[in-house]
């Protein structure tokens, strides 16, 4: 018999050992590690969100300022 070959009872000590290390990081289920691609890819992603979000901040401000010299503008107008 091949000793290499995993028994029911070395499985099952096996399976009660990774369910411990996982319950002792107080956690219900494995969690995988992520890769360097998929790190990189969620990062990207997170510089792509800030940007837009930067965008449209500028984008408010630029509106902001437009209707305040539209306000000065009819200001004057009606003055003169």
């Amino acid at each position: 018999m091949n000793n290499n070959l995993m028994t029911i009872p070395k499985l099952r000590s096996i399976t009660h050992e990774l369910a411990a290390r996982v319950e002792a990081n107080g956690r219900s289920h494995p969690i995988p590690k992520l890769s360097a691609r998929a790190i990189a890819r969620l990062e990207a992603e997170a510089a792509r969100q800030a940007a837009i979000a930067e965008q449209q901040r500028e984008e408010s401000g630029m509106q902001q300022l437009a209707a305040k010299a539209a306000a000065i503008q009819q200001v004057a107008v009606e003055s003169s």
